[in-house]
């Protein structure tokens, strides 16, 4: 497992590097913790994840004790399989919780050296970042989320209209979690794997560890990670309240 990566887990899930590391699957005790990646300010609630073959589990003391019972001999392959999701979604819901989402998640693989074949590339730092605020044609590119603030972008242009951009959040001391959207009518040309290494690699530049998630379901964006030089790497759930 990626070093960074597991020093992640252990924050994010509440245990150790060793634990992270170690083949036995890890059940703890969910807290705030410095350095926890986090997304909104209700907090987290429950979260799973299968990294390096091995499950990892953080939530209430009687959760965590509910799954060490039932998942610690489970195979972690297996884990987000749809009944058991079934499962954890029904005891999730004795305590006013549901599954809020379920994603994998790639980290780079191989190097990659993108060529933008004379296409005009722009850069975004922070501030400048602001401008696509409300912009419908970047909505993976930019999350404008208090909790992992939008970092980092680059575009690509074609006689001055944009045609792709990828845009890296603050996820992390450690981490930056990269999104991309490429315009309708460009799809299917390599774009967003071209964007993506490029963001990717000047995230790598700065000493950070760029990583990509998308959904189970979306090929399209797990072929665009694939070509960009990453890898899966693992797959992550959490929970949410459910609504009144």
């Amino acid at each position: 497992m990626h070093p960074v990566l597991a020093a992640q887990l252990a924050d994010d899930f509440c245990c150790t590097v060793q634990e992270v590391c170690s083949p036995a699957p890890v059940f703890s005790v969910l807290e705030a913790r410095e350095g926890q990646r986090r997304y909104s300010a209700k907090g987290d609630f429950f979260k799973a994840a299968v990294a390096g073959g091995k499950l990892i589990v953080a939530g209430s003391p009687e959760m965590a004790a509910w799954c060490r019972e039932r998942y610690a001999a489970v195979n972690p392959a297996w884990f987000m399989e749809i009944g058991t999701l079934r499962e954890i979604d029904a005891r999730l819901a004795q305590d006013g919780l549901r599954i809020a989402t379920a994603h994998p998640f790639f980290l780079p693989a191989h190097p990659v050296q993108p060529d933008a074949g004379g296409m005009e590339v722009r850069w975004y730092e922070e501030t400048e970042i602001e401008r696509f605020r409300g912009d419908t044609r970047f909505p993976q590119s930019y999350a404008f989320n208090a909790f992992a603030p939008d970092e980092l972008g680059v575009s690509l242009s074609v006689g001055g209209e944009i045609v792709a951009m990828a845009g890296a959040s603050r996820d992390s001391a450690r981490m930056r979690q990269i999104g991309v959207d490429v315009r309708p009518d460009m799809r299917g040309r390599g774009l967003g794997s071209l964007v993506v290494s490029l963001l990717r690699n000047e995230i790598e530049r700065r000493g950070y560890l760029p990583f990509y998630g998308t959904s189970m379901s979306h090929a399209a964006s797990q072929r665009t990670a694939l070509r960009a030089g990453f890898a899966p790497a693992w797959t992550e759930l959490y929970a949410e309240r459910i609504p009144e």
